[in-house]
C-alpha cells in the first residue's frame, strides 16, 4: 500500500512548508490526482485520517481534485480521454497512446482557518 507513504509525503510536505507557528490553523489541503496516478483514493484518503491524528494540524482535511486523463494515438494523432489503460483510440482503434496528462499527484494548496 503506497497510499500510506503517499499520505505521510504530504503530512511531510506541510510540516517543512507551514510555519510551525500557523499548523494549527491548518484547515485543508487540497491535492491534485490524475485518474492514471494508480494512486487509491479511499486507501489514501484513511491513511492520511490516522497519520494526521498525530501531527500539530489533527483537524487538516483533504480535498482531492480528481484530474481526467488525456491520450494522444502515436499513430493517427487524435487526443481523446484516457481514464483507464488499455482503451484503443476513439478515432483509429489503435492502441499506441502517448499519456499526456493524469498521471499526477500534485498539492494544489493548504487553507488557513
Amino acid at each position: 500500500m503506497h497510499e500510506l507513504s503517499i499520505a505521510q509525503s504530504v503530512i511531510d510536505t506541510i510540516k517543512k512548508n507551514v510555519p510551525s507557528d500557523l499548523l494549527p490553523k491548518a484547515d485543508k489541503v487540497k491535492l491534485q490526482i490524475g485518474t492514471l496516478s494508480g494512486i487509491e483514493l479511499d486507501a489514501l484518503t484513511y491513511s492520511f485520517g490516522i497519520l494526521v491524528q498525530n501531527t500539530a494540524f489533527p483537524q487538516l482535511a483533504m480535498e482531492i481534485d480528481l484530474k481526467e486523463g488525456k491520450g494522444q494515438c502515436q499513430a493517427c494523432g487524435t487526443e481523446f480521454t484516457y481514464n483507464k489503460y488499455g482503451i484503443p483510440c476513439p478515432q483509429c482503434g489503435g492502441f499506441s497512446i502517448k499519456i499526456i496528462d493524469g498521471k499526477q499527484m500534485k498539492i494544489i494548496n493548504i487553507t488557513m482557518k
